[in-house]
């Protein structure tokens, strides 16, 4: 387990969609740990103390996958990135696929003994409102964030 000096971090398996909400961090001079992350990979370590997890809701690039297994792949990319007892976090879907949230959080809240880290908020940021916004100013990136 790595205590990370990180309490954001943003998990895609796309690099460009990482560097975008990474972006948006570095304007609002706030460290957020971009992790690349394939249904598959191994994951050297579970990181601990983190607040807020953006992850992507597609992480297996499967266009529409079926429900069951598009909750298989976010529970696995969970237990494998955070510690089981990272304590309190919001889990934030960044993602296309929006509609699919009910599924996801009703997943999620069944399996907290499943050694699932158990998020007290989960929500989403749609990703075609993003893409269709200039990110690059730090404008936009309080605008995403909903910074005053």
């Amino acid at each position: 387990m790595t205590d990370s000096n990180f309490q954001i971090i943003a998990v895609d398996n796309d690099s460009r969609e990482l560097d975008k909400i990474r972006k948006a961090f570095d304007l609002l001079k706030t460290p957020c740990l971009p992790i690349l992350y394939n249904e598959g990979d191994n994951i050297d370590e579970k990181y601990s103390n983190i607040r807020i997890a953006f992850f992507d809701i597609n992480l297996g690039g499967l266009g529409n996958p079926a429900d069951p297994l598009l909750c298989n792949i976010i529970a696995s990319a969970l237990k494998e990135i955070l510690d089981k007892n990272n304590g309190p976090y919001a889990l934030i879907f960044w993602s296309l696929h929006i509609s699919k949230l009910p599924i996801i959080k009703k997943y999620i809240e069944e399996r907290e003994k499943d050694d699932i880290p158990s998020p007290l908020v989960i929500d989403t940021i749609n990703k075609a409102l993003i893409n269709n916004c200039l990110l690059y100013t730090s404008d936009a990136a309080d605008d995403l964030l909903c910074v005053d």
